[in-house]
């Protein structure tokens, strides 16, 4: 069976109260997907901001604050516009 995450590798991520007992200080904090773990479905691991440390979370445990194409799309123009600003 093929597992598909929810969160892309690159993904700007927010953690949230999932359905396993979570830390209070870890609600609300933000981070990038930098991998998910072959082994254990459904567990993406994260680099949170301003830490080294690498953690683990359930999928549930986490919301898109911005996806990869969300931030390729940034530096886009918007439709009917040139990248010269016309």
């Amino acid at each position: 069976m093929v597992q598909i995450s929810l969160f892309p590798q690159g993904t700007r991520i927010r953690v949230r109260r999932g359905s396993l007992p979570i830390d209070s200080q870890m609600l609300g904090r933000e981070g990038l997907v930098l991998r998910h773990d072959r082994i254990v479905p459904r567990q993406v691991v994260v680099q949170l901001d301003g830490e080294e440390r690498l953690r683990s979370f359930t999928d549930d445990e986490l919301e898109a604050v911005r996806t990869v194409q969300d931030a390729s799309d940034a530096g886009s123009p918007g439709p009917g516009m040139s990248a010269a600003g016309g």
